[in-house]
């Protein structure tokens, strides 16, 4: 990847996966 995703970016994908495999990691609440 020649850009670097925002870290807004980078947890909104982080979220999304862990929504995807039901598990809510205490760090991003």
């Amino acid at each position: 990847m020649a850009v670097t995703p925002s870290p807004r970016t980078l947890r909104a994908e982080l979220l999304r996966l862990c929504a995807r495999i039901g598990y809510s990691p205490p760090a991003v609440l």
